[in-house]
């Protein structure tokens, strides 16, 4: 069995246009919360809570819940 092929770098034009996106969505005012769906941006908020065992935060998972009905 052969090892596993190495990963290619990027290709100068695939860093240009991530560069070049990333500037423009600057030059519009806009930025990545902006463009980004509110579900997407209401989930990350969520798991932002400390909610793993052996100690979540239950205060702060049902103030994010009460904040929101």
């Amino acid at each position: 069995m052969s090892p596993p092929a190495a990963k290619k770098p990027k290709s100068d034009e695939a860093q240009n246009g991530a560069q070049n996106g990333a500037q423009n969505g600057a030059q519009n005012g806009g930025t990545k919360a902006e463009e980004e769906h509110p579900s997407v941006s209401l989930f990350r908020e969520y798991l932002r809570i400390k909610s793993v065992q052996p100690d979540p935060d239950y205060n702060g998972t049902n103030k994010f819940l009460e904040e929101r009905y």
